[in-house]
């Protein structure tokens, strides 16, 4: 499982070229992307379909186990809902992606509540930790979300949808600082917790 974790890692960074290529030098449905809300994507995309599959794999607090896995089947049926509106119907709001994060949020609340309850030193296993970091991500990208709809006034359906913050634009400016800052917190969070589970595994 850790090469499938290297593997994610490199196929993320190649989603992120092509994203780059896609939305800033051919102008691509939904808008240019500036380079933070590129990093955020990916590093979302990379722990809720890959590091959470590393992780339920690893996984040696049992009773998150169940909530580990339904949160990663969950988000295998949004990427399943949210590309087939965004790329077919042109119909995805940001009222969806809300809602999937708290039904997501509800999903780790839950087992992050059962572990603690059945042993209190859970707060400091790896994987516990990681379901913070992603509940952190969800409630962020949240707040991001309903942030960029009111930004672009609800412009987030259609032939002319707008789906992501473009740094040049000063209606984006804010945003676009604030998810760089909780990119660098983030980031360096999720590398001390991949590297406490190389540790463990290796």
């Amino acid at each position: 499982m850790l090469y499938f974790l290297l593997v994610g890692h490199i196929l993320l960074a190649l989603l992120a070229y092509f994203l780059n290529e896609r939305q800033n030098r051919s102008n691509g449905i939904g808008g240019k992307i500036s380079g933070a809300k590129l990093f955020w994507l990916c590093f979302a995309i990379l722990n809720y379909y890959v590091v959470d599959w590393v992780v339920i794999y690893y996984n040696d607090v049992e009773s998150m186990h169940p909530y580990l896995l339904a949160f990663a089947v969950l988000f295998l049926v949004r990427a399943v809902i949210q590309l087939w509106l965004m790329y077919r119907s042109l119909s995805w709001t940001t009222q969806y992606g809300v809602l999937f994060n708290l039904v997501g949020m509800i999903t780790l609340g839950g087992g992050l509540a059962g572990s603690l309850i059945a042993d209190g030193n859970a707060m400091v296993q790896v994987e516990v930790l990681f379901a913070i970091l992603w509940m952190a991500l969800l409630a962020l990208d949240s707040y991001y979300a309903v942030a960029f709809n009111r930004a672009v006034g609800g412009k987030t359906t259609g032939d002319q949808a707008i789906w992501f913050a473009n740094e040049s634009e000063p209606r984006f400016s804010q945003l676009t600082n604030m998810t760089k800052k909780f990119n660098v917190v983030l980031g360096v969070f999720y590398i001390f917790l991949v590297i406490c589970l190389l540790y463990e595994h290796i």
